[in-house]
């Protein structure tokens, strides 16, 4: 059996009923040792009061999740582009370990791709999109 450490929440399976600072809570409450929150979320509180909030939890940010796909709009104009450059600062700003981006064609068919962890050698240094090569 997994020990409950080694567990993250996703923050979608609480979404109706937990904001950020009560998934922190039931994640410690419960001796989990991961999160992973929804771009939503997050934006709910702010990044900075989120990345504060995890920070000071303890836990393991193990992604931070969206949905949209990289073109989003349908074809990757300079919006979405932004978008997904936000996405990325964003997942830095709260220390998370990747980047989640969800494709939603109907419940039957969600699909989802994780750009990548940060090397571990360029997790320091990496502090905006430019620098982990996102265009």
């Amino acid at each position: 059996m997994i020990p409950s450490e080694k567990l993250s929440l996703n923050t979608a399976t609480v979404r109706e009923r937990w904001d950020l600072r009560q998934s922190i809570d039931g994640c410690l409450r419960h001796g989990l040792g991961g999160i992973g929150p929804w771009r939503d979320i997050i934006h709910d509180v702010g990044v900075d009061s989120a990345a504060s909030m995890l920070r000071d939890s303890g836990l393991v940010v193990s992604g931070l999740c969206r949905g949209g796909w990289f073109t989003a709009e349908g074809a990757l104009t300079e919006a979405v582009l932004d978008d997904n450059k936000r996405a990325v600062d964003e997942a830095l700003a709260i220390g998370s370990q990747c980047l989640v981006m969800c494709r939603f064609l109907g419940r039957a068919d969600a699909r989802a791709v994780t750009l990548g962890g940060w090397p571990a050698s360029e997790k320091r240094q990496c502090t905006k999109s430019r620098d982990v090569g996102l265009r």
